[in-house]
């Protein structure tokens, strides 16, 4: 466009340059840059304030080595107890994780126990990884010896955030037949879905206070694994189950900023900067 006497420069640089406020070669460049490090860094504004989803988190496992899981029993009366270990044959695939619950005699009172079994591999970090949006959790179940008719395993995902066990909803399961395992499982699950059982139940002693774990960013890491529970009322003998888990998966949906997007930001800020110092008045 020609401004003027044959001047081919924008009408805002020919202008500066009528009123005296700007002169000398390269001010067309300085000004090209300027402006454009202005829209570079309403992009990345835009970047900051919008998140995208991020690809799925996923932890499994389908080895279930001894190494790789521990139990820790949150809960138990009348001297409740589980064994849990890895079994190399019999499992949907390969070896599984093989646990029993031993239920001792309780005339007139109930036994039961509450475990968590935590993966090592599976802590997620909202601060680092970004907050959790959903989750969508299977494993595959296997009752080998229900104490009675009917009987069955209290079971879900579970998870532990700063020191506090969170339950999710159940997938209580019961005996299918000798070696007839069944995948169960539930999609977009959110931090509404889990609650700490301890506080929420008055009859484990809690206050019925319903507690859920944070899934924000920012918030404390999060050990995810599943759970197992039983119970007993009455009993005048000794009462054991056995079952077993394989194929343990779980899908952490996030939401993060966009990668690089503060890194950027910040070098538009500091070209607008030297720009604007470099301007000859």
């Amino acid at each position: 466009m020609v401004n003027g006497a044959g001047d081919l420069r924008s009408p805002i640089l020919a202008a500066s340059d009528k009123k005296g406020r700007y002169s000398g070669v390269g001010v067309d460049r300085e000004f090209a840059l300027f402006y454009w490090l202005k829209q570079v860094n309403a992009w990345f504004v835009a970047a900051m304030v919008f998140a995208v989803p991020a690809q799925a988190v996923l932890f499994s496992d389908g080895n279930f080595l001894d190494a790789d899981w521990s139990a820790t029993v949150f809960y138990t009366s009348n001297g409740a107890t589980e064994t849990a270990s890895q079994d190399l044959a019999g499992g949907n695939g390969g070896s599984w994780r093989h646990m029993t619950h031993t239920m001792p005699p309780a005339p007139g009172g109930g036994t039961s126990v509450l475990v968590f079994h935590q993966y090592a591999g599976g802590l997620y970090d909202p601060g680092l990884s970004g907050a959790i949006t959903s989750i969508d959790y299977s494993e595959d179940q296997l009752q080998l010896n229900p104490p009675a008719p009917g009987a069955g395993v209290v079971a879900s995902l579970a998870l532990m955030q700063g020191g506090t066990v969170f339950i999710g909803p159940s997938l209580t399961f019961t005996h299918s037949g000798t070696g007839n395992w069944v995948t169960a499982g539930l999609a977009g699950l959110t931090e509404t879905d889990f609650v700490d059982i301890l506080t929420s139940s008055n009859d484990l002693g809690g206050t019925g206070a319903i507690v859920n774990p944070d899934f924000s960013a920012g918030a404390l890491p999060i050990s995810f694994g599943y759970y197992r529970a039983n119970t007993s009322n009455n009993e005048l003998v000794t009462r054991e189950t056995t079952h077993g888990i394989d194929n343990w998966s779980v899908a952490i949906n996030a939401e993060v900023p966009e990668p690089g997007a503060f890194t950027i930001l910040g070098i538009g800020l500091a070209g607008l900067m030297i720009a604007r110092r470099r301007r000859v008045s």
